[in-house]
């Protein structure tokens, strides 16, 4: 009796282990550790919004303007400007609509682009981001449909591409030839048991470091979504790779040895409180309610980080520029020049130079006005301006500017 009872012991217990190593088995996803940061001082940075519309006078800070009319041929005829990286004399423009990457020389001339939609070796079905790997001097483009990151050289021609192992939302290269990657609080679950948002993947497209994890499950029933800035959460400066997110203060250099913190945005009480993030039944309601600051857009050049700003409740946008050698800040809704709107939408930044991008209409509407005597040519700005809109039609390309700041008075 006794022995059948041992026998009828041992039994149950090699089926618990039998069922406890099927789901060890079965349960392969990969565990993921979260990585170290470096830690040094941040500048930190206060802008001050602005209630009303009141724009600020940049006439006493515009040192250099410049404006270069994007050559208008069959091959080169732009649909949407998305994204601009100025390097070696060249200006590469990334327009999604038409899912091509053009080149241009540095006075506008059409060079040649990338444009080859398909399913086939060095073809791609959308483009979703571009970068430029400085180290290796090529060309990155990234296909999230097809879930492909593509390397060519500088002059277009295709090297290779590598699949992308899981969901993500951005892309940028790192050296020897890895990516960091942004996955903006994507279903990652079914690859992962424990979730991040930010990944270093080295050359094989194997993780090497992550950062900021978060539970997606958190996110689903009711589904709360995520923003990302148009032109995604990275950016370049004197060849170094910086992260920021929409929903976080910080802004971190991207450095081999892990994410290092560069800059803080002190928005107050009107920063995005990240503890709702893991409150399943207000979190929906918070996002909703947007009473908080999100991150637009940042870039940086030798003497300025350019940023935008806005409340996610009441959508009013904010520009700001903070001096990183005298520390001050100009922060606006918008920009004049002596009476003349001084356009903002700025989308890359190289040496000294911030470049921004004019759409033909506007600036047609804008030269109809003063030809009608109801805006002044006081500044050279306006006058530079003046010239370009007298040179294009509606149906030209957009236009860049090209522009220095001073030091704030």
């Amino acid at each position: 009796m006794l022995s059948k009872k041992i026998n009828s012991h041992l039994k149950k217990l090699l089926a618990l282990f039998v069922i406890a190593l099927i789901i060890v088995c079965c349960d392969n996803k990969k565990a993921i550790e979260e990585s170290q940061f470096i830690e040094e001082p941040v500048a930190v940075i206060k802008p001050v919004a602005s209630n009303n519309y009141e724009q600020y006078d940049l006439s006493d800070v515009l040192d250099s303007v410049k404006f270069v009319r994007l050559e208008l041929s069959e091959e080169s005829l732009i649909g949407n400007i998305d994204k601009v990286i100025v390097f070696q004399d060249r200006i590469y423009v990334l327009d999604r609509q038409t899912n091509s990457l053009f080149f241009f020389n540095m006075n506008g001339q059409y060079i040649s682009k990338i444009s080859s939609v398909g399913n086939g070796p060095g073809e791609y079905i959308q483009l979703d981001f571009f970068d430029i790997d400085y180290e290796n001097s090529q060309i990155i483009l990234t296909d999230l449909m097809g879930y492909w990151i593509f390397r060519y050289d500088l002059e277009g021609n295709y090297i290779s591409r590598q699949k992308i192992p899981f969901w993500i939302e951005g892309v940028t290269p790192m050296p020897n030839q890895g990516f960091a990657v942004y996955a903006n609080h994507r279903d990652n679950k079914h690859k992962f048991k424990n979730e991040f948002n930010l990944f270093y993947l080295d050359s094989s497209m194997q993780i090497s470091k992550a950062y900021f994890p978060y539970n997606s499950a958190i996110f689903n029933n009711p589904r709360v979504s995520f923003t990302t800035p148009q032109t995604g959460t990275f950016y370049t400066y004197n060849k170094d790779r910086y992260f920021f997110s929409p929903f976080k203060d910080h802004v971190y250099q991207v450095t081999k040895d892990g994410l290092r913190p560069k800059y803080r945005f002190d928005f107050g009480e009107k920063r995005f409180d990240e503890k709702y993030l893991s409150r399943k039944s207000e979190l929906k309601n918070y996002m909703e309610k947007g009473d908080f600051f999100q991150l637009g857009g940042i870039l940086e050049n030798d003497d300025f980080v350019i940023f935008s700003f806005y409340q996610a409740s009441v959508r009013i946008g904010h520009m700001g520029f903070y001096s990183k050698h005298d520390k001050r800040i100009i922060c606006s809704p918008g920009f004049m020049v002596k009476g003349n709107y001084f356009h903002g939408n700025n989308i890359t930044a190289y040496d000294s130079w911030i470049v921004t991008a004019f759409n033909p209409a506007n600036l047609l509407s804008w030269s109809a006005k003063i030809d009608e005597k109801k805006s002044s040519l006081d500044s050279e700005y306006a006058k530079l301006k003046k010239n370009i809109a007298d040179m294009i039609t509606l149906e030209d390309n957009q236009v860049l500017m090209f522009y220095k700041l001073s030091s704030f008075k």
